[in-house]
């Protein structure tokens, strides 16, 4: 990707690697079973030649040794074209370094799992949207979190709250932030207020 390329998405704010931080007060582990068939009933056929299979997926696992171990998901219902050829999106949970709790201001002090998407900007927002819905619902049945935290949005949701909103077909509701803010100094002598969008700028939709 050229520079000017890289530049003109960071300025637009799109995302070329989705991010989602799964926040516990306390370590979690996951069960990988529940994981491997959730995934698969909300993301589709994920069978690949030459990876490892669990319920049908395909899945690269560096090491079986351990919880926190990397997971990477290929998800062949969801192709993107590039000029040599098409590749499925992919999905990745893996551990994350603790942040510091001023970062979110919140009483949730941990963030132990990261789940992001590769290969998948290519995709139609609302598809590359889809694939991060299903794959976040997997994780949350497989490992239940305190808080969800959406990097693109800035946006802290209630983990049952999202999975009521998504049951619901409100799938922005972790996506999108609308934000408000009181502005002063405008001298036209009334109250003014300004509102906004965040975090549809990281799926290729312009914010407003």
């Amino acid at each position: 990707m050229t520079s000017e390329v890289a530049q003109e998405e960071q300025s637009f704010g799109f995302s070329r690697v989705y991010a989602v931080e799964l926040k516990y007060r306390h370590k979690p582990e996951i069960d990988r079973s529940r994981l491997f068939a959730s995934m698969e009933r909300y993301t589709g056929s994920t069978q690949q030649a030459g990876e490892r299979e669990h319920a049908g997926l395909a899945v690269w696992e560096p090491d079986e040794s351990g919880p926190d171990n990397l997971l990477h998901f290929f998800h062949l219902d969801y192709k993107v074209a590039y000029s040599e050829g098409e590749m499925p999106a992919q999905t990745s949970l893996m551990p994350v370094q603790n942040r510091p709790v001023d970062d979110y201001a919140t009483a949730v002090q941990q963030s132990w799992l990261l789940l992001t998407d590769l290969m998948a900007s290519g995709l139609m927002p609302q598809d590359r949207l889809q694939l991060m819905t299903g794959a976040l619902r997997a994780v949350l049945e497989a490992a239940p979190c305190d808080a969800v935290y959406f990097r693109a949005s800035d946006k802290l949701v209630e983990p049952q709250a999202y999975l009521a909103a998504v049951e619901q077909g409100e799938l922005l509701y972790g996506a999108m932030n609308i934000r408000f803010y009181n502005v002063e100094g405008t001298g036209s002598g009334r109250n003014e207020g300004l509102m906004d969008s965040l975090g549809l700028a990281a799926l290729g939709i312009p914010d407003v």
